[in-house]
């Protein structure tokens, strides 16, 4: 059964009971394991009882979600493909610091995915989407070399910031985090695993990383039932 729209604010341990209680906006569910996969820093958020280990406490508050704003601009046909592009482009001036190609398969939807990251992201996130679509198109017509770019049929974006069950994209991990915290990452506490994208082994803030991560989980939970 997958219940939709219950943030879950408190998750209780009971090893004399042998099981774990959830405690979400609107109702309250009794297991013997859980597996919580929100990303590290919305993980913190959640009232523990008893507290998280000290460790465990110590990694979430290191672990930052990156400013990224990632938008989709649609054409009339892949005019870059016709000048011998490829539709992947990086810059460090900006706005958009990575594209790719995001063209269907059959061609019949032209767009190319580009991403605001940091700084960039902060700075347009203050601007309105007009003027985010303007300055995003003049940018692809310059690298582009083609006029072409500033006539897009549409813009679609999302500010992964403003999503309250993100509030970011990809979480990042500083120098030391790794080397003094790592251990903490995969690591059950008492009747709670981990998963989500930022506990990959690879593939880490993709969704890649996310299946796998949430396969791992499921393993440990499934041998522990048995």
């Amino acid at each position: 059964q997958i219940v939709l729209s219950e943030a879950v604010v408190d998750i209780n341990q009971s090893e004399k009971k042998g099981c774990i209680y959830i405690t979400t906006t609107k109702a309250k569910y009794k297991a013997k394991y859980c597996i919580v996969a929100v990303p590290p820093h919305l993980a913190s958020r959640i009232n523990y009882n008893p507290p998280l280990p000290p460790e465990r406490d110590s990694f979430t508050q290191r672990v930052p979600m990156g400013s990224s704003i990632k938008c989709y601009v649609t054409y009339s046909h892949a005019f870059w493909i016709d000048k011998g592009f490829s539709g992947q482009m990086v810059s460090d001036v900006g706005p958009i610091a990575a594209t790719f190609d995001d063209t269907d398969e059959e061609g019949k939807f032209p767009a190319i995915v580009g991403f605001f990251g940091g700084k960039h992201a902060r700075y347009w996130r203050t601007k309105t989407k007009d003027e985010r679509r303007e300055a995003v198109c003049k940018q692809y017509a310059q690298l582009l070399k083609s006029e072409e770019a500033l006539k897009p049929l549409d813009y679609l974006e999302q500010d992964w910031n403003r999503e309250i069950y993100s509030r970011g994209c990809i979480g990042i991990m500083p120098t030391g985090v790794l080397s003094q915290f790592g251990e903490q990452i995969r690591t059950p506490c008492g009747r709670i695993h981990w998963a989500g994208t930022e506990t990959a082994i690879k593939w880490h803030g993709y969704m890649d990383g996310a299946i796998q991560a949430g396969e791992r989980a499921a393993l440990e939970v499934e041998k522990l039932l048995q």
